[in-house]
């Protein structure tokens, strides 16, 4: 079965820190019923159990990453605005510190973080991603026969496998 074959090569794939205990054999009786149904059924399924479910989670990465780039560069202007005034505190004569140098390295430390953690290039990644997949919806609902449906279903699959190999992409070590 092509199923067990790719779920095998995704074990194997799989850091051992992200596995967890499952709740049953991949395949369920649901799951065998439901490719028994008609095309409405497994449609309707399909694309609320499946293309709903991703779109929404890229929907929720992408504004959670959007927050957390704008978080990052407002405690980055705060902290360079706070080394600013701290130098014309010290050229005034008001501080003998070095406070400036000290937010200097601060804001240095974050802008690197942010670099590392890459929010604004995820943010517009989830994005892409829940926009490919709410007009695969579009395309999968005006779906009339089996060959068409395997083909949009495909392309569904695809754009979801896309954005898992970026997201692996910027996760792997070399």
């Amino acid at each position: 079965m092509r199923l067990i074959e790719q779920l095998t090569a995704l074990l194997h794939d799989a850091p051992g820190s992200s596995l967890g205990v499952g709740d049953g054999a991949p395949i369920t009786q649901p799951m065998r019923e439901l490719r028994t149904a008609g095309l409405d059924e497994r449609r309707r399924a399909y694309i609320s159990e499946r293309i709903d479910n991703q779109r929404r989670w890229y929907e929720f990465k992408a504004l959670h990453n959007q927050k957390a780039a704008r978080r990052w560069r407002l405690a980055l202007l705060a902290i360079e605005s706070a080394g600013v005034f701290a130098a014309l505190l010290r050229a005034i004569g008001a501080i003998s510190l070095d406070l400036a140098g000290v937010a200097a390295a601060i804001a240095a430390a974050g802008v690197a973080w942010l670099s590392l953690k890459q929010h604004e290039s995820l943010a517009r990644a989830y994005a892409y991603a829940a926009i490919e997949l709410g007009l695969a919806t579009i395309r999968l609902e005006t779906v009339t026969d089996e060959r068409e449906w395997s083909s949009e279903v495909d392309n569904a699959e695809n754009a979801i496998s896309r954005e898992h190999t970026m997201w692996r992409a910027n996760r792997t070590t070399i």
